[in-house]
């Protein structure tokens, strides 16, 4: 049971630093973009001038993976200054090392 809390504390830590929130509204942007400014407004005649949805799924997820790969880097050089101003509620601590930290923003970034 403690290593179930453990793995619920993990992803809840994960959630946090990959901001979750800062994500679904940055994903939602960029379909409401395309479905309700570009669609109707900047191709009224030819709706399907525009790239289909899969391709455009893809350049939302590598768009997500670059945010998250900053929340990273981020959250890396912050790590003294949170220390101060939030003692207890470091994320980049207690999920990842510093150097995971470098090397989880270069896998994002590549």
């Amino acid at each position: 049971m403690r290593n179930r809390i453990n793995i619920f504390n993990k992803v809840g830590l994960l959630f946090r630093l990959g901001r979750l929130t800062n994500l679904l509204v940055i994903a939602g942007t960029q379909y409401l973009l395309r479905f309700c400014v570009l669609g109707p407004f900047v191709y009224p005649e030819d709706p399907d001038a525009i790239s289909a949805i899969s391709d455009f799924s893809i350049l939302v997820l590598i768009t997500l993976l670059l945010t998250v790969a900053g929340y990273v880097i981020n959250d890396y050089f912050d790590r003294k200054i949170d220390a101060v101003n939030r003692p207890g509620d470091q994320v980049m601590d207690r999920l990842i090392s510093p150097h995971g930290a470098i090397k989880l923003h270069m896998i994002l970034n590549i």
